[in-house]
């Protein structure tokens, strides 16, 4: 199958666009006034004119190397405000968003501004070396990327005002929770650099992972996910690590990520290591019973860390140990069920089927994405 690059940015920037305009998705039948005009009166109205003016930018500057030429400029130019205005108008339906036809206008300014970039012989250059770059021979490893980039980013939705810096605040790592779960994201960050060096071109794998490592400090500044900057750090190291340290090749280590997996996930399942004699609860078959208690973005973000690591250890068993699909899902899912069924008899979890659930959809998913044919620039 042959891979656009620019064409595969394009689709990843419509969808961020979408999704940005229309979160957090509480919609109403009755929609206030629509597209209303305002001026920017407050120096948050100009920041947010700023934004809206560059939000846009990379869906016409990769909209534009899609479709070159003049009638890829106005295709891109059309597009983009016929979007902007669809989504503007849906935004009277949304009770925390503000419909503006001022974001219209700047979101078309800021697609015509992408349009142009995209002509200029700089941008051609770059973009030309870039289609050239060799891309990944399997598609399972951009799979676990993108489950890692959820967990991570969910919902990507960042807040630049001055009230967003307070919420960054450190949490004190002085209990064995704390510091598995440091050590989790530390080890999440360096599988992902190895897996980008293992399966990537050397290039590409070095931008890639320069681009997420760059982006780790937007975790600070996203709505609905006050954090830690011990987390981000515990990440960011483990992605360094990963990418400084020569991994390509080494048997030992794939299967020592493979084994830590094991190890990471058994330590998951079984916090906070504390077991009654009796059971605290009882087994629930009903999945995600203790995700629906959560705020949307947080359940979004665990169930993508599950689904990352349960993928990324039945790949990894397969490779490092040449394991079947089938062999490798059922030690991961054994481990799993082992776990939560740990959990009854421990007062601060919630035992349900979701996790087991979980690691049968990476499964398929990982048979999916290992019978498609490699991707070809």
């Amino acid at each position: 199958m042959k891979f656009n690059p620019t064409r595969a940015a394009l689709l990843l920037s419509l969808l961020l666009v979408v999704h940005l305009t229309l979160f957090p998705f509480h919609f109403i039948s009755r929609p206030r006034l629509p597209l209303a005009w305002s001026s920017p009166d407050t120096p948050g109205d100009w920041l947010d004119v700023v934004m809206n003016l560059y939000f846009y930018l990379p869906l016409g500057l990769f909209g534009a190397l899609s479709f070159p030429g003049w009638r890829g400029f106005l295709l891109t130019l059309t597009g983009a405000s016929l979007l902007s205005t669809g989504l503007e108008y849906l935004q009277a339906f949304e009770p925390m968003r503000v419909s503006s036809a001022r974001d219209v206008l700047l979101n078309s300014m800021g697609a015509a501004l992408g349009a142009l970039l995209a002509r200029t012989k700089l941008v051609s250059w770059l973009s030309k070396r870039f289609r050239g770059l060799s891309w990944t021979e399997d598609r399972s490893a951009i799979l676990v990327v993108f489950l890692w980039a959820i967990a991570r980013w969910a919902p990507f939705v960042p807040s630049f005002r001055r009230s967003s810096l307070y919420s960054i605040h450190s949490e004190p790592v002085d209990s064995p929770e704390a510091i598995i779960q440091i050590l989790g994201l530390a080890f999440a960050g360096f599988a992902i650099a190895t897996l980008l060096k293992e399966t990537f071109a050397l290039r590409v794998a070095t931008i890639a992972g320069i681009l997420l490592l760059a982006a780790l400090p937007l975790q600070l500044l996203l709505i609905g996910r006050p954090m830690g900057a011990e987390k981000t750090i515990a990440s960011a190291v483990g992605l360094i690590l990963g990418l400084i340290l020569p991994v390509a090749g080494n048997l030992v280590l794939a299967r020592s990520l493979a084994l830590a997996t094991l190890l990471i996930l058994a330590l998951r399942q079984t916090m906070p290591f504390e077991w009654s004699d009796r059971a605290a609860h009882s087994f629930s078959w009903m999945p995600l019973s203790a995700a629906l208690g959560l705020a949307r973005p947080d359940g979004l973000s665990i169930i993508a860390d599950k689904l990352f690591f349960a993928i990324y250890g039945i790949r990894q068993f397969q490779i490092a140990f040449a394991l079947p699909l089938g062999i490798a899902t059922l030690l991961i899912t054994a481990l799993v069920f082992a776990g939560e069924i740990s959990q009854i008899y421990q007062p601060g979890r919630i035992p349900d089927i979701t996790d087991i659930l979980l690691c049968l959809v990476g499964a398929l998913l990982l048979r999916w994405a290992q019978s498609e044919q490699p991707l070809k620039a």
